[in-house]
């Protein structure tokens, strides 16, 4: 995909607000928590039919507000099922369970291509899941399907991914033989942009399940899209970039290691010679941890 420059690139805060649809669900108006997540979905492209409070009813008279019909109160139960949403389950709450449903990568990848709780599936072409070395130590993860990938299937496979292919040539590392790679969302979204932050959010416990259930040894966050949001902070690429980083995943801590976008690269070649010296940092971590890599180019 298309990347801004890696300092600038479209960053989810470390830390940030939660969204208004989530900061509503706790209160205990049912009525402000059926328009929040109305306004979440509709936020999405998702049209729902809202509820209308009673206007008429005394501000104190009753500790709850009336349903639709102005006669019955209206309760989380229903107010959850007039946008669509199960009974007190938040779309955070549902993308994790239905991520720790999956027992198994073919399990994860069935669930996914069935998840419609991303605006972005609606315009994609298809789900982009995987693709590697089944057996591969070594985890690629980028941000999101491009143009290319969302064609093919596959990740990294348009311009930026085979420049991707060649720098792990050069180091002795391939998707047939010791990588295995995906993106943090699996959808391409509209016009190549990077995920925004939401999107993030919802596609964070499925890429969590996706490393447990792949149990790699060492992961390779590539751009600043990726490094940022899986490793929480807002350091630009080019600072992360080249240095051992260390990811908190469901295995507990592993070994991390960020590089340049080859898509930044291709819009800034000058910033090869960097990126090679990354990669050469990148070889003797392999290296010092035993994992296999082919001869250098």
């Amino acid at each position: 995909m298309s990347l801004d420059p890696p300092d600038t690139d479209h960053t989810p805060a470390a830390g940030g607000t939660a969204p208004a649809w989530l900061a509503a669900w706790a209160v205990a108006d049912p009525h402000a928590i059926g328009q929040s997540l109305a306004d979440y979905w509709e936020g999405v492209g998702i049209p729902v039919e809202r509820l209308t409070p009673d206007k008429a009813q005394p501000e104190k008279a009753a500790p709850t507000r009336a349903g639709a019909n102005g006669n019955a109160p209206a309760d989380r139960t229903k107010v959850a099922a007039s946008v669509g949403l199960p009974a007190t389950e938040t779309p955070l709450a549902m993308a994790q369970r239905l991520a720790n449903s999956a027992q198994d990568l073919p399990a994860l990848k069935a669930t996914l291509a069935a998840y419609t709780g991303l605006a972005v599936h609606r315009t994609a072409r298809q789900m982009v899941f995987a693709d590697g070395h089944s057996d591969a130590e070594i985890m690629v993860i980028g941000e999101a399907p491009g143009a290319d990938e969302d064609e093919i299937g596959k990740p990294f496979v348009g311009a930026s991914g085979q420049l991707l292919d060649k720098m792990f040539a050069a180091i002795g590392l391939s998707r047939t033989t010791n990588l295995y790679i995906t993106n943090i969302v699996n959808w391409r979204p509209p016009g190549n942009r990077s995920p925004d932050e939401g999107e993030l959010m919802l596609s964070r416990p499925f890429i969590d399940r996706h490393i447990l259930l792949k149990s790699p040894k060492l992961v390779l966050l590539v751009g600043a899209v990726s490094a940022q949001a899986l490793l929480g902070t807002t350091t630009g690429i080019t600072k992360l970039a080249g240095q051992p980083q260390t990811l908190k995943t469901g295995l507990g801590d592993l070994p991390c290691f960020a590089l340049l976008h080859p898509a930044y690269l291709l819009r800034r070649p000058q910033e090869k010679a960097a990126a090679w010296t990354h990669l050469k940092r990148l070889a003797g971590v392999i290296d010092q941890m035993g994992l296999p890599r082919g001869p250098s180019l």
